[in-house]
């Protein structure tokens, strides 16, 4: 199955719920909890400790009411119970509770402390295994997949590993314990009062096992549609120039305000349904409290049950029902955040079209020659590209690629940078099949110089050794000046520690092409690819560039994509590509002189002498939109 498939089979997975099963989600979740089994162990162990001193809780109370208070009001005892005494025994029966309650709130603390930390470290662990993941899928995947909705999965989905361990497997222990401890000692005390207490528990089930398939269903749909509401905000405010530009502020709110109101109606509908399950499940704990209370006091009144132990069942009776809520609640927070890890995992089942060869080739150093043969490719099955491509270029050749757009340029340095592989034929490096190679290793041995320099939010040391991290200050500068970028660095406020913004906001595009084009100098691998690096430049500025880029190609295998055939005339080698296939190869002279598509290309851009390239003078930029 092609990637392209398998990406639209990914984006309808959410739709389809037998695909993952809860079990599997949550099997699939519990190694990254397995490096913590030892303080897992522990919190164990102080759960049980808790739950303990939570079924003792009730005890000094009962023991107040029947061994203290009933004995001092009755006259049978009262004459030998000094006021002293009782008064020792209220305190002793205070005290003792207090203690119990100091004993679980500092064991609770303990526990929570432990399990946060516990959860956080497996959602960071998760969070970088899912970031990592989609930095390793190719750009195919990435292309035909909304950013905010990756965004969402990472910052919010993620989250889920925690709660599924704190709200869910610690709570469903915890529970299970007081549930099992409860009724033993209920069973104890009155079998016949636990025996009734128990007789709402089908009814429980019942409700919990009803509205789980729904709250999975609606918590599904909230998480899409928030991911939509980011995306689609993510959207917007990357294009605010353009909606300022057009005057479409009302069409962008718009936009957003419908959104945000599906976001509003998901979130509506889960919480409405949750909220009612829950309301059905108090209703039903209620009515068993109420219906033990008048029997049990029916029991104190016949004289079979003391007051004390009527108080100690009541209480146990909220213990054992209390439980029983949680179960109903986790059972409800489980089946959502295994909704949301379905999304997390979904991204680790998508292949990567791209994987390295078992024993892959390791590049230390190449000459630079690069070779086509018969190299065929199409993004997608009526959308081909390329079609049957052959040439060579030999190392320190300077070879540019035109045609109109649509015609593959682009491609081609895609390919050579393996973004993608070739659908038919092969595409070979110094005699040696990309493809054999190790993907890291083959691109650490070339420069990409695109149209537009993607810059990051930080300074403009870290933006300029980007493409070799291990580079130090000195070697940086060095790689400034010879872009001709470190005059007006120096202007910078900070100078190379001057943060540029977000993509690069606070720089001209000329600056941060003259960036771009320093990465590349410092990089100085045998190959340099040239995406349009001065299609959206003013001629002076597109003239700065250019003279950096005789340095930068010296000695170098270079493409040079472009739409600028003034900026190219001078080339010994020029391929003219139309409709993914060679039409016409040789220098500017050569190609004016056939008088085909690069003579119908040169005229179409208005140059001043359409026939002989050296006579060429103009100040006027070409107007041709870039591949």
């Amino acid at each position: 199955m092609n990637i392209v498939k398998r990406i639209a089979r990914f984006k309808n997975l959410t739709t389809i719920g037998s695909l993952f099963d809860s079990l599997s989600i949550y099997k699939r979740t519990l190694p990254y909890y397995q490096p913590f089994l030892p303080k897992i162990l522990i919190c164990s162990i102080l759960i049980i400790f808790s739950v303990g001193l939570n079924i003792l809780r009730p005890w000094p109370v009962k023991w107040l009411i029947d061994d203290v208070l009933l004995k001092a009001m009755d006259p049978r005892f009262s004459l030998s119970l000094s006021a002293r005494y009782i008064t020792v025994m209220t305190l002793v029966g205070c005290c003792s509770l207090f203690i119990i309650y100091l004993i679980h709130s500092g064991l609770t603390l303990i526990i929570n402390s432990l399990l946060y930390k516990i959860g956080l470290s497996a959602l960071l662990k998760l969070r970088t295994d899912t970031f990592s993941f989609l930095q390793h899928l190719p750009l195919r995947f990435h292309e035909s997949t909304k950013s905010g909705d990756m965004i969402y999965r990472i910052a919010y989905d993620t989250q889920s590993i925690m709660t599924f361990f704190i709200r869910g497997l610690s709570t469903l222990l915890s529970s299970l314990l007081l549930l099992a401890g409860t009724l033993i000692v209920m069973l104890k005390l009155n079998f016949y009062l636990a025996t009734i207490a128990l007789g709402i528990s089908p009814l429980l089930w019942l409700i919990i096992n009803v509205n789980t398939s729904k709250i999975r269903h609606k918590s599904t749909q909230v998480q899409e549609q928030e991911s939509q509401l980011l995306s689609e905000t993510s959207e917007r405010i990357s294009a605010i120039r353009l909606i300022h530009a057009y005057s479409q502020e009302d069409k962008a709110i718009a936009s957003f305000k419908k959104a945000a109101w599906n976001s509003l109606n998901a979130n509506y509908d889960y919480l409405l349904t949750t909220n009612r399950c829950s309301l059905l499940v108090t209703l039903v704990t209620a009515l068993g409290t109420a219906l033990i209370l008048f029997i049990g006091t029916k029991e104190v009144l016949k004289g079979s049950l003391s007051i004390g132990q009527l108080w100690i069942f009541l209480s146990y009776l909220a213990s054992l029902y209390q439980p029983m809520e949680q179960l109903s609640y986790t059972s409800w927070t489980l089946e959502s955040t295994a909704s949301s890890l379905k999304r997390i995992f979904e991204l680790f089942d998508i292949p990567n079209e791209l994987p390295d060869p078992p024993k892959p080739i390791e590049l230390k150093q190449i000459q630079g020659k690069i070779e086509f043969r018969n190299v065929s490719f199409r993004y997608s099955p009526e959308k081909v590209v390329l079609k049957n491509l052959s040439f060579v270029i030999n190392p320190g050749e300077h070879v540019a690629i035109v045609g109109p757009t649509g015609s593959g340029k682009t491609t081609i340095l895609s390919l050579i940078c393996r973004f993608y592989d070739p659908d038919e034929g092969e595409i070979l490096i110094d005699g040696i099949d990309i493809r054999q190679m190790k993907k890291k290793s083959l691109r650490q041995n070339i420069s990409l110089v695109l149209q537009d320099t993607m810059l990051f939010n930080t300074t403009v040391e870290e933006n300029i050794s980007f493409g070799k991290e291990q580079a130090n200050s000195n070697q940086v500068i060095e790689a400034a000046r010879q872009a001709s970028v470190e005059s007006f660095i120096a202007k910078l406020p900070k100078g190379y520690h001057t943060v540029v913004g977000e993509k690069g906001a606070l720089l001209s595009g000329g600056q941060r092409q003259k960036i771009g084009l320093a990465r590349a100098f410092l990089r100085n691998t045998s190959i340099l690819l040239l995406d349009e690096p001065t299609s959206s430049l003013d001629l002076k500025t597109e003239q700065q560039i250019m003279s950096s880029l005789q340095l930068l190609m010296e000695n170098k295998t270079t493409l040079f994509v472009t739409h600028r055939l003034h900026a190219i005339q001078n080339w010994q080698r020029i391929i003219v590509l139309v409709d993914g296939q060679i039409c016409e190869e040789g220098n500017s002279q050569e190609l004016l002189n056939k008088k085909g598509v690069f003579y119908r290309m040169w005229t179409a851009g208005n140059f001043s002498s359409p026939i002989t390239a050296e006579n060429y003078v103009s100040t006027t930029q070409p107007s041709l939109d870039s591949d």
